[in-house]
C-alpha cells in the first residue's frame, strides 16, 4: 500500500504543472495604438495646434475689420494677413489628418467620438478651403458676417474634440486636467469667435485660444511621453521602460 501511494506521488509530481492565466489578445490596446500611429500623431498636435492659432488670429482680424485701403502700410498688413491665413489653413490640413489617425485608437473606438472625429475632419477641411478662397476673393464681405464666423469655429471644434479624446485614450490616467482645461478653453473660443461680429474687439478669441493651445498641447505631451517616448532615449531602447510594457497594456 505504501508502495502505491509512493508511486502515485512521484507520478504526480512528474507531471507538468499547467498554470491558469486570463486570457490576453496577442496584441495589446498599446500595440495596437502604436501599429495605427496614435501615439507619433498625439507628439504633432502641440505643432500644429500653433498654426490652428494663427488661423484663429488671421480670420479674427478678417471678420472684425474689412480690407484695408490700399497704400504701402495697408498693402503690407494685406499680405502678411493672406499668408498667416495659408499657414493656418495647411496646419488645418495636417491636424485634420492627424485626428483621423487618433480616431484609430482602440479605446476611442468605443465613443461616439470615433465617428465624430473624422467627420468634424471633413467639415473643417471643407469650410476652411472655402474661408481661405473668400479672403481673397471677397474678403469684405466676410467683415460682420455671422456665417463666416460659425465657418470658422471648425478648427477650434476640432481642437475641442481632440481634447476630449485625450482622456479616453489614456483610460482617465494620464492628463486628464489639462485635457478638460484644453476642451473647455476651446469651447469659450467657439463662443466667442461666434460672438465676434457683436463685439468690439477681434483679439479676445485669441486670447481664449492660447491657453487652449497650451493646455491641449501639454496633455498629448504628456500622453505621448507616457506610452511611447519612454521607451526610446537618445535613439536606444529602454529595457527597463519596455519592462513595463504589462503595466501600460493595462492602464
Amino acid at each position: 500500500m505504501d508502495s502505491q501511494r509512493s508511486d502515485a506521488r512521484s507520478s504526480s509530481a512528474s507531471r507538468p504543472t499547467k498554470v491558469k492565466s486570463k486570457p490576453r489578445n496577442a496584441v495589446g490596446s498599446w500595440e495596437h495604438a502604436r501599429e495605427s500611429g496614435v501615439w507619433v500623431a498625439t507628439l504633432f498636435i502641440p505643432v500644429f495646434s500653433m498654426g490652428v492659432l494663427i488661423w484663429i488670429l488671421g480670420m479674427s482680424v478678417i471678420l472684425k475689420r474689412p480690407a484695408p485701403i490700399p497704400v504701402a502700410h495697408g498693402l503690407l498688413s494685406s499680405m502678411f494677413l493672406q499668408i498667416g491665413v495659408c499657414v493656418g489653413f495647411l496646419a488645418i490640413l495636417a491636424q485634420a489628418f492627424i485626428a483621423c489617425t487618433i480616431s484609430q485608437a482602440p479605446r476611442l473606438c468605443r465613443s461616439s467620438l470615433s465617428a465624430f472625429i473624422p467627420l468634424i475632419s471633413l467639415v473643417t477641411f471643407c469650410a476652411s478651403l472655402a474661408l481661405l478662397w473668400m479672403s481673397f476673393s471677397m474678403r469684405d464681405e466676410l467683415a460682420g458676417s455671422l456665417w463666416a464666423a460659425i465657418l470658422a469655429t471648425t478648427p477650434a471644434l476640432l481642437l475641442c474634440a481632440l481634447a476630449m479624446a485625450l482622456p479616453i485614450i489614456s483610460n482617465g490616467k494620464h492628463g486628464v486636467e489639462l485635457a478638460n482645461s484644453g476642451a473647455i478653453w476651446w469651447f469659450f473660443t467657439i463662443v466667442a469667435i461666434i460672438a465676434l461680429p457683436f463685439m468690439p474687439y477681434w483679439w479676445i478669441p485669441v486670447a481664449l485660444a492660447v491657453p487652449g493651445t497650451l493646455a491641449t498641447g501639454r496633455a498629448s505631451g504628456r500622453l505621448w511621453g507616457r506610452y511611447e517616448g519612454s521607451f526610446v532615449v537618445a535613439g536606444e531602447v529602454d529595457v527597463g521602460a519596455l519592462a513595463r510594457r504589462l503595466e501600460l497594456e493595462r492602464d
